[in-house]
């Protein structure tokens, strides 16, 4: 059933109440261009999330730097080698990014800066970022999560920062 709602909203089949489900498009579009076309007009929306997300995110990376333990410089850790290893399928199905950036978000010992920013993940989710990646963008996010993650094990809240900032910066 959700395999032929997806079909629907790309405008390949078409149900008709008692009569079924029909065939009304010659090919399957482009899925690049049904990702665009379902972030047309969100755009604006997920770039005040990013905007949160970074002042939230870049806070929180600062303290983690300074504050982190080691079983929580761990459990980034963790995080980040899950998404090192995952296949780009592995990279859909779970949500390994919200995984890395709650991580981080922990080991800040700010439980408003975790809470803020669990809300703005669930935000950049619900408008469709993650599904809006290709496997190059997932590529890129990890190379940024991986700037993130050598600044909060050298303790060094100021490259934590800039980190968190390019990160958003890129992804703009």
């Amino acid at each position: 059933r959700e395999a032929f709602r997806v079909l629907e909203m790309q405008g390949v089949v078409e149900s008709r109440p008692g009569a079924g489900r029909f065939l009304v498009a010659d090919h399957v579009p482009d899925p690049s261009l049904t990702l665009r076309r379902r972030l047309q007009g969100k755009t604006e929306h997920l770039l005040q999330v990013w905007d949160a997300r970074e002042a939230i995110e870049a806070k929180a990376a600062e303290l983690a730097a300074r504050r982190a333990t080691e079983q929580q410089i761990e459990g980034i850790r963790a995080t980040f080698e899950r998404l090192d290893k995952a296949s780009f399928e592995d990279l859909r199905r779970y949500d390994f990014n919200r995984e890395f950036h709650m991580s981080v978000a922990r080991a800040s010992g700010n439980l408003v800066l975790e809470e803020m920013g669990a809300l703005l993940l669930s935000r950049s989710n619900a408008i469709g970022f993650k599904e809006s990646l290709d496997d190059r963008n997932w590529a890129d996010l990890h190379g940024r999560h991986q700037l993130i993650f050598e600044a909060i094990v050298a303790g060094d809240p100021a490259a934590a920062r800039r980190a968190v900032v390019n990160h958003f910066d890129v992804m703009r």
